[in-house]
Formats: structure tokens, sequence, C-alpha cells
């Protein structure tokens, strides 16, 4: 039988009601075991707090591994577990690339991050989507996990949604953003891995070099590739390993399966035809796609409503809310989502400074449910700062201060609103 899709999206099935186990119970359950959620995992187990971990692959990392990304920006002036993470990572080939960017072999930060959040105590669940919450009274009561185990339930005190597109937030009925005035969301990039190029050779196409993003286009153009992004980047991961982000996906819709199919297949036949045209030019004879990415990296999902909101109209650097969890110094990096606009950074982005800007623990707070909160880039925030705190180097601190005012509250039996004397995991 030929597979057929529904000529309208409002055909429906009842499901049948059904009794779920109760797989755990903890302090505090982070969902999405991305760059944000191994550090609210990390943190709130480090403070004392019963912790389990959610995971819809079957590593952390997210977009550093998953994503075959792992370059951390705006990390420098961050304190906390990213500093302690690129020390570690320093160890086994980590680097500082170029200044406030750092970088290590993706198996590498993998591997790291699974051990520093198992020595915590962090309990973990791979291959697990939530997909459901049961809320009462302003409360989630329980999430509904689906894996290979089934339909299961877990109840905790509080709960992180560091999903990175706010899935949590959204089975629970939070009130969430998408793209901007038009609901249009930046585009994402399916990344890619590289063998069988001598990155001596290749020293000039990288993107620690000042000229490098220009440089490599004009390889591409030489070998009669228009990629769909025109700003390609080549990145060096240490020990000879390769990364390549020569894709973008317009229209991507991140929380819908369909349109992420799409562009990860697509995607994946750009890359592919990219790397034979490639062997054509002097010095790429041998390059080899290693493999592309398990998951599309996304760059905008949703945006939880939150107690605060980091808005661009209160914009005001080198000044910081007196619950500041987190100092951003990137740029407002908004990758058009018009594939016409052939610029990766809109001309008219207000200045962050070098003093960059506070983002409160406020933003992390959900405002529809008070035992929730959010970390990484579905915190609360408006299109255009979102392209600047979205980054990594900032998903960590976001996470860390989440996990610790989670198990702060549980500590002292408070709600989390309550939670004084909050850190600052950046410096000023």
């Amino acid at each position: 039988m030929m597979y057929e899709q529904p000529a309208n999206n409002h055909e429906f099935i009842t499901e049948p009601e059904r009794k779920l186990q109760i797989a755990g119970r903890c302090d505090v359950l982070v969902a999405g075991g991305g760059p944000a959620g191994f550090a609210a995992a990390l943190s709130a187990a480090r403070n004392g707090a019963k912790t389990v971990l959610l995971e819809k692959n079957q590593c952390l990392g997210g977009i550093w591994t998953a994503g075959l990304m792992p370059w951390f920006i705006d990390f420098q002036n961050k304190t906390g577990i990213m500093q302690e993470l690129c020390e570690a990572l320093k160890q086994v080939g980590g680097y500082t690339a170029r200044p406030n960017t750092f970088t290590a072999p993706p198996e590498e930060v993998r591997y790291m991050l699974e051990k520093l959040a198992l020595d915590s105590g962090v309990i973990i669940q791979y291959g697990t989507n939530v997909c459901n919450a049961i809320t009462a009274d302003r409360r989630i009561e329980y999430v509904i996990s689906e894996s290979k185990s089934g339909r299961q339930a877990w109840q905790a005190r509080f709960f992180i949604d560091a999903t990175g597109d706010g899935d949590l937030a959204a089975v629970s009925g939070c009130s969430f953003e998408f793209g901007n005035s038009e609901k249009q969301a930046q585009p994402a990039s399916l990344n890619a891995l590289i063998g069988g190029v001598d990155p001596e050779k290749c020293r000039e196409f990288f993107v620690s070099d000042a000229n490098g993003k220009s440089s490599f286009l004009a390889v591409l153009q030489q070998a009669g590739i228009t990629p769909s992004y025109t700003h390609p980047s080549l990145f060096h991961f240490g020990c000879g390993i390769v990364g390549l982000m020569s894709h973008h996906a317009y229209g991507v819709v991140p929380f819908d399966d369909r349109s992420l199919s799409q562009a990860i297949i697509s995607g994946r036949a750009e890359l592919h035809e990219q790397i034979s045209l490639l062997k054509n030019v002097p010095g790429w004879e041998n390059a080899v796609l290693l493999g592309t990415a398990a998951n599309l990296g996304i760059r905008e999902g949703r945006r939880v409503r939150g107690k605060a909101t980091v808005s661009v109209d209160k914009l005001n650097c080198g000044e910081y809310p007196e619950d500041t969890v987190c100092i951003p110094k990137f740029c407002i990096d908004i990758h058009a989502p018009d594939p016409e606009k052939c610029t990766s950074v809109l001309q008219d982005r207000p200045a962050v400074g070098k003093r960059g800007y506070g983002i409160p623990l406020g933003a992390l707070l959900s405002f529809d449910l008070d035992n929730l909160l959010m970390a990484g880039r579905c915190i609360s925030g408006d299109f255009t700062m979102h392209a600047s705190y979205r980054v990594t180097g900032n998903a960590v601190p976001m996470g860390e201060a989440a996990g610790w005012t989670a198990a702060e509250a549980v500590k002292n039996n408070i709600e989390l609103e309550n939670v004084k004397n909050i850190p600052c995991f950046s410096k000023n």
C-alpha cells in the first residue's frame, strides 16, 4: 500500500485511555541534554538535588555532538561549568580557535559531558522524548515521555526545559513566540565532518582566519558550487578533524517532523554534491564526507514566555539586572530568514558593546507555571536579542543558573521566585 498523506490536517483519532508506569521520582527533571541541559543537570546534582536528565539522542551535547558543531562561541568571560569544561577538554585536544571561540574533537566532547554528569550523580536516560505533561494549579505534576520503554511518567518537584525548541513548555500549555513579526525564523543548517583534507593546506579557509569564509566561498565557486549558505564555514576541531557548515534550510519549523525531514534530506544531498565537486579542486582530491549530523542545527525554536524578557527595546549595554545570571557579549547574529537576502547578519542590528548585557533569572522562570524553568535558546526573549544569547557559550551558564536555582528551591523548600543570591556565571 502506498503512503498517503491525509487530505487535510483536521483528521483525528481518539487514543484509548491507558495507565502509565511512573518511571521515576526526583527533585529536578531536565528535558534535553544539549549544552544548556547538561549544565542544568550537572549544576542541580552538584547542589544536592536528585536529578534526572531525559535526552532524545544517544549522547549529550546537542549541537556540539549530534549536530557535529563543537564550536563554543562567547565562552571566554564565562565562569563555573563552562570554564571547567574547557579546561578538561584542553587535555584531550581542545583549544581556543580564535578570540572567544573554543573547540575540541566531537567525540571527546561527547565523552567528557557524559563523564562529568555521571560522576556528579545525574541519572541519564537516552532515546527519550518529552511528549506530554499533566499540570494542575500552575504546576507540572508529571511529565510524559516516549521511548523504547514506551510511554512513561516522571514526577519531580521542579522541571527544566532545555530542549532548545521549548518542547516541554509547549506540551505543558505555556505561551511562547516563534520567529520574527512575520513568523519567519532563522534558517537551519545540516553540518558535516570531512576527512582527507590537510589542515595545513586549508588553514586560510578556516573561520579562525579573518578572511576564511570569503576564501572558502571562492574555493566552492571555483568547483562550480553555489552553497545555500552564502557564508560557508570550515572549522578545524583539532587532531585533523574538519567540520563543514555550508548549508541553509529556509522555512524550517523545528517542531514539525515533516519539515525537519525534508530539510535533512535536502541538506545531506547538497553536502554530498559539494564534496564530490570539491575533489576537482587542487588539495581536495582526497576529501571524503565522513558523516553528516544526526540532528539539524536549529538556530531558532520557541521562545517561552517568562517572568522577564530579554528584549531589544530594554537593551542598555553595560548594565545588568540585579538577578543577572549570564552576560552575553556575542554580536546579534541574525541569519536572514528570507533566502533572497544574502547577508547572514542584519545591517541595522543594535550594538551589544564590549560589556555585554545581563540575562536575568526572570527570563528563565516560566510565566505560566511555577515549577518550570527554561535554559538555553528557549528562554524568554525577542527575535533580535535571541540572535545574540542563543550561542552555546551562553547556554551553559544559563543552564547552570537554572539547575542551581532549582536545587536551592528544593533544599530550602521554597518556590523558585523566592530563591535569592543567585550567582552570575559570567565575568563583567
